[in-house]
């Protein structure tokens, strides 16, 4: 029996941690095409779910990468300050805090500490929540609640410098970093100041471009180390998709890469002269689906596997559009068929474990001639 080197094999519990990575890869990946003025704040979003998945990550090449993010971030100056900068920022952006009737009596409700209005900031901290009696009902009130807005990884040093920040500026932050907000009819005011600090933070650090070329170096390294392994365990190609769909947001080299492998003509008994990126999603729909495999998705889950990789990609280039296709053609049999890919319309006289045989031998050799 082959040996083969599992390093590469992402659980089930990674799928959720693979598809962050590649919606930050998508969204702000070297390569892709930048529509709007939002990057820094979508940056440290994707950096803050990152770091609630970040204990959750089990595959080690996985969180290898996590940490090449978080690593380049760490020494960024006042990177710590500027996250709280960037949620403050989302938090008035999206506040719909209605104030309190003037005509009623009033009451402290949830917390008395929440009322009366301070300012926005003090809201995003602590909440603000009021109560007030209804008209015709001496005896019941109606009550409005707006929770804090601060939002903590679980990346346990990062956490660290984040709580240390809110610890150390309290409830009157440095203006250097914070408008407070003191008009609750005005958060335009808090927001729009936010934004220019975090572009003229962004413009001083070449952020975020400076953190995610690290991390693309990174990805570009673990694709050299799987086409170059002699023993490849045939589920790690599952974690090959996903980085080839990430490495075609990268830099132009890396995108050239990307599309080499791509359209590298791999050639099996049932599907000669195929693309590899068509190989690869024949392959992975049968290590996902086989019934004694690592994944066991059953006919279902494997179309919504499909439909989740579908959603991950928003880049536009034509590597990427020619993943697209892959996949959709892969979602249109699994479709039409729902006996597929344990028996194939295709080759409906070869069995599953001869096919899955023939397609990795030609994923193998393809692998080989790619290394070089």
């Amino acid at each position: 029996m082959t040996e083969y080197n599992t390093e590469y094999v992402l659980t089930l519990e990674d799928l959720p941690n693979m598809h962050m990575l590649m919606h930050l890869q998508n969204r702000l990946g070297s390569g892709t095409a930048r529509t709007s003025s939002d990057d820094t704040p979508e940056y440290f979003r994707c950096m803050m779910n990152l770091g609630w998945l970040y204990p959750k990550v089990k595959n080690a090449k996985l969180k290898s990468l996590y940490d090449a993010l978080f690593t380049t971030l760490k020494p960024v100056t006042n990177q710590a300050q500027m996250t709280l900068v960037s949620q403050y920022y989302d938090y008035c952006q999206r506040s719909a805090i209605a104030p309190p009737p003037t005509d009623q009596p009033m009451f402290s409700g949830c917390s008395a500490e929440s009322y009366p209005w301070r300012n926005y900031w003090y809201t995003f901290r602590h909440g603000f929540c009021y109560s007030w009696r209804c008209d015709d009902q001496a005896d019941q009130y109606q009550t409005n609640q707006y929770w804090p807005g601060v939002l903590l990884p679980d990346h346990t040093e990062w956490r660290a410098q984040l709580q240390a920040v809110l610890t150390s500026w309290g409830d009157t932050p440095p203006t250097t970093y914070i408008e407070l907000g003191a008009k609750l009819e005005d958060k335009t005011v808090p927001a729009t100041s936010s934004k220019t600090k975090l572009d003229t933070w962004s413009g001083e650090n070449q952020m975020p471009a400076k953190a995610i070329a690290p991390f693309e170096t990174a990805v570009n390294g673990i694709i050299t180390s799987i086409l170059k392994e002699t023993s490849l365990s045939p589920d790690s190609y599952f974690f090959l998709l996903h980085l080839i769909i990430g490495l075609a947001t990268s830099n132009t080299v890396d995108h050239q890469r990307a599309t080499k492998i791509v359209k590298c003509i791999t050639s099996s008994n049932e599907y000669p002269n195929d693309a590899f990126i068509n190989q690869l999603m024949y392959m992975i729909l049968m290590i996902l689906i086989d019934p004694i495999g690592t994944y066991r998705f059953n006919h279902d889950q494997l179309k919504a596997a499909m439909n989740d990789l579908l959603s991950a990609i928003t880049s536009t280039d034509e590597t990427s559009k020619m993943i697209i296709q892959s996949i959709q053609n892969s979602l249109a049999i699994l479709n039409a068929d729902p006996s597929y890919p344990m028996q194939d319309p295709y080759n409906p006289s070869i069995g599953f474990n001869t096919r899955k045989a023939d397609t990795l031998e030609a994923l193998d050799g393809a692998r080989k001639s790619l290394s070089t």
